[in-house]
């Protein structure tokens, strides 16, 4: 579908416009001056009073204002702020629209607000529609000058009871006695506990992340779909960081429901977007899904340290710039498509590892949500001598603007 969204050089005009296209739209940006554009990816009108011919688009959102003008099929409708919105309000990736005004709208979520209302077939012409969102939660308090990645874990799925049967034909019953400790068992042997971190990475689908052993075991327990995805890794002997991966995927069995033969599965639907994930006011990361099998790195977002920061805040954007900066880094990884807005990314860091077997390495298991622009996830190696996980979680944003990571020849492949 074609969309046009005049005032896309505004503030709420680039979200939108970003949003429209990474939801799969043609988008036009019918902007006073393309300088100001965030993407690459849009056809641009570039004109002193915003004019374009409506014809040429099938849906046309009017971001120039607060509120929102979006015209489809000759009915129109006009959106609201409940309050605000407040443009600090980070994104959850959840926005009601409702008839009368509620309280609270961040401006984050109101972009998510106008897309939705624009996909919405079944709202009539003339309509006035309030868009509401709620706070986001608190951000963790900073660590060291840099966001706490090593992320605080979710609550709520303590007393929750999964029987797994994976394509391996191995089945297994796991029992969340608290959010913070399971007992699991395989079919016919005893169950043995274990304690374990989980992140709600999307309505009722959890992260889980435990060690059995000195092996790392990453569930992804999909209850609105009745599947299971399982990760298990491990680091070769001799204490080198080369991480191995093994990868099941599995359903969940509901008493009086058909086990389903669907499963998540691996996907290119990421390749060639860029997200850059926020670690701190300073340190900014790009993922770029460069290929089916492989990920590349690019610090370029990273912010100047100002002379006032603190001593470890400096120490941490520099640690990162001369660790990266001095190598091209691409690495092994894979991609499974949960849902249309949530995916699991592992990756594994076997080129730092052949640089310095006993420094570099290591691996990431993300489930990266586009929806609320977050990922939850876990980073894992043998840290102190002892093989360990440790959780992220940081927001993120898509990074359409080019970079000669893009299109670099690499290094490492003949």
């Amino acid at each position: 579908m074609r969309i046009a969204v005049i005032g896309a050089d505004t503030r709420l005009g680039k979200r939108i416009a970003k949003e429209a296209y990474h939801r799969g739209f043609e988008v036009t940006a019918v902007v006073r001056d393309r300088a100001l554009l965030d993407s690459a990816k849009y056809t641009v009108l570039e004109n002193e009073f915003y004019e374009f011919d409506p014809g040429s688009a099938d849906l046309v959102i009017d971001a120039r204002e607060t509120e929102i003008r979006i015209d489809r099929e000759g009915r129109s409708i006009l959106l609201k702020p409940s309050a605000g919105p407040d443009p600090a309000g980070r994104r959850t990736g959840y926005c009601r629209l409702g008839k009368t005004p509620g309280s609270y709208l961040g401006e984050a979520d109101y972009a998510l607000a106008a897309l939705d209302a624009a996909e919405d077939s079944g709202l009539s012409g003339g309509e006035i529609l309030y868009a509401e969102s709620d706070p986001a939660p608190a951000l963790p308090e900073e660590d060291s000058g840099r966001r706490r990645y090593v992320a605080f874990p979710d609550k709520g799925i303590a007393g929750k009871v999964f029987p797994l049967v994976l394509d391996s034909l191995e089945e297994y019953v796991v029992h969340f006695v608290a959010d913070d400790r399971l007992i699991l068992a395989k079919k016919g042997e005893p169950f043995a506990a274990y304690s374990c971190q989980c992140f709600n990475c999307d309505d009722d689908v959890w992260f889980v992340a435990f060690m059995r052993g000195e092996e790392c075991v990453t569930l992804l327990l999909d209850e609105p779909q009745s599947l299971v995805t399982v990760i298990y890794a491990w680091l070769l002997p001799k204490k080198i960081q080369h991480v191995q991966h093994r990868v099941l995927f599995g359903a969940i069995k509901k008493p009086g429901c058909k086990t389903p033969l669907a499963r998540h599965g691996f996907t290119d639907s990421l390749v060639g977007e860029k997200m850059t994930w926020h670690y701190s006011p300073y340190v900014n990361i790009t993922h770029c899904y460069y290929s089916e099998s492989y990920m590349r790195n690019s610090l370029r977002m990273m912010q100047p340290v100002p002379e006032d920061a603190a001593p470890e805040a400096k120490f941490d954007a520099e640690d990162r710039v001369r660790r990266w900066g001095a190598i091209f880094f691409e690495e092994p990884a894979m991609y499974i498509r949960v849902n249309p807005h949530l995916f699991l990314f592992a990756m594994r860091e076997e080129r730092r590892c052949r640089m310095d077997p006993l420094q570099g390495g290591g691996d990431m298991v993300l489930a990266v949500n586009t929806r609320r622009m977050r990922d939850y996830g876990r980073g894992f190696s043998r840290g102190q001598g002892v093989p360990g996980f440790g959780l992220i979680s940081v927001p993120g944003d898509w990074d359409d603007l080019p970079d000669p990571m893009d299109t670099a020849e690499s290094p490492y492949l003949t």
